[in-house]
């Protein structure tokens, strides 16, 4: 099937369904895209995706882009009652571009870092020092595929994994039509700890949705404020690219842990900390000889627990 004739698909597709669901989230980026309403603040590339970061009255997005495949938009930083201010800022050395937002609800610092090693990789961070005590009760989510005219109602596509509970924020998708290909999205939690310290919420089940709106949902409804003045980690999501869609299901299996791979490569890691196994092991042993909750004696013979108090 040649490029057209998938592109008349799709939009017959949608105009048989005019009442398909979808949120006014989605249709307020489909719009701002086909308006060209968006003001552009820089431009970069990564293999063979093309990747333009963009605001419109509320939001810095970063549009991501292959060549007559469609692409994605990632919401980088949300900043409700509009921006009054956004420009592109020298960026530090591990940077591909940083742009700092000024709003209502105070300042964002939203950074890019591009990584072109053997698996491309994404990643999109947002700063937020608050002008007051801040109240955040919803955010939307903030990945949205895009078929080849910026729509996203207009792709096909399937989330193969997703966020069970408390477990890595992960959300792995392709895309068939267009022929985008696959993707890792990771959301790293770890950033985020003040966060959710704050606002007394946790990261449960946050990362998914239902097609064409996913990615991370801010835990919503907290009645615990962003304290003023103090910067915080809001977004830091790491995306990770693969040119093929297919759904083989023992190729998405090795595909999923390269691109995993590659994302952990990109996460900062905790710093190194002796620990003095030896001196452990041996204090151990002496819990498990002396500690009454470790073992039980029965005619003259002494018997352990298989866990501590057990029958």
């Amino acid at each position: 099937m040649t490029q057209a004739s998938a592109a008349t698909k799709r939009k017959a597709a949608i105009a048989a369904d005019p009442d398909r669901a979808t949120s006014p989230h989605v249709l307020a980026l489909r719009e701002a895209l086909r308006a060209g309403t968006m003001s552009r603040l820089k431009t970069l590339k990564l293999r063979d995706l093309d990747i333009e970061v963009s605001h419109d009255a509320d939001t810095v997005w970063a549009i991501v882009r292959r060549k007559s495949r469609g692409g994605i938009a990632v919401r980088i930083a949300q900043c409700p009652g509009g921006i009054t201010a956004a420009t592109a800022a020298r960026e530090h050395s591990d940077e591909a571009a940083r742009i700092e937002v000024t709003g209502v609800i105070g300042m964002l610092s939203v950074v890019l870092r591009l990584s072109d090693n053997e698996v491309p990789v994404l990643r999109t961070t947002a700063e937020l020092t608050p002008a007051q005590p801040l109240l955040v009760p919803y955010l939307p989510r903030d990945l949205y595929p895009l078929d080849d005219r910026d729509d996203p109602l207009g792709t096909q596509g399937k989330v193969e994994a997703a966020q069970r509970g408390l477990n890595s924020g992960v959300c792995y998708l392709r895309m068939p039509e267009p022929a985008f290909g696959s993707l890792l999205y990771f959301h790293n939690f770890t950033t985020l700890a003040a966060w959710f310290q704050h606002t007394g919420t946790k990261p449960d089940g946050v990362v998914g949705g239902e097609w064409p709106e996913l990615g991370y949902l801010p835990p919503s409804l907290s009645q615990k404020p962003l304290p003023a003045g103090e910067t915080v980690t809001v977004h830091d999501a790491l995306i990770a690219f693969h040119d093929d869609p297919a759904a083989d299901e023992a190729e998405m299996a090795a595909r999923y842990l390269t691109l995993l791979a590659a994302i952990y490569r990109q996460i900062e890691l905790p710093p190194a900390a002796f620990h003095d196994w030896i001196d452990r092991a041996e204090r151990s042993l002496r819990d498990l000889d002396q500690a009454p909750e470790a073992s039980i004696r029965h005619y003259g013979f002494r018997y352990l627990h298989p866990y501590t108090a057990a029958e």
